[in-house]
């Protein structure tokens, strides 16, 4: 199974590859995109919660469970090959 991710910390990205892990999943490889930043309205207030409290690196997770880990964008020619 080849999983397509983000490459940063990312809840349910650290859920899937570590409850395939726990559950006997073989992960062949996981293709992580960058982050990229995207044009979202202004608001006129603020606020922010910080989901990622606690949440491990898609990287790391890959490097303690043996899986190749790849960074390109999902729709690049690099991902395709």
């Amino acid at each position: 199974m080849i999983i397509f991710t983000y490459d940063f910390p990312h809840k349910k990205t650290m859920d899937f590859l570590l409850y395939s892990h726990h559950y006997g999943y073989n992960v062949d490889a996981v293709i992580a995109a960058p982050k990229v930043s995207i044009e979202s309205p202004k608001h006129k207030y603020k606020t922010s919660v910080n989901m990622n409290r606690g949440v491990l690196d898609t990287k790391d997770i890959c490097e303690k469970l043996s899986i190749p880990h790849y960074v390109t964008p999902h729709d690049s020619e690099d991902c395709l090959d």
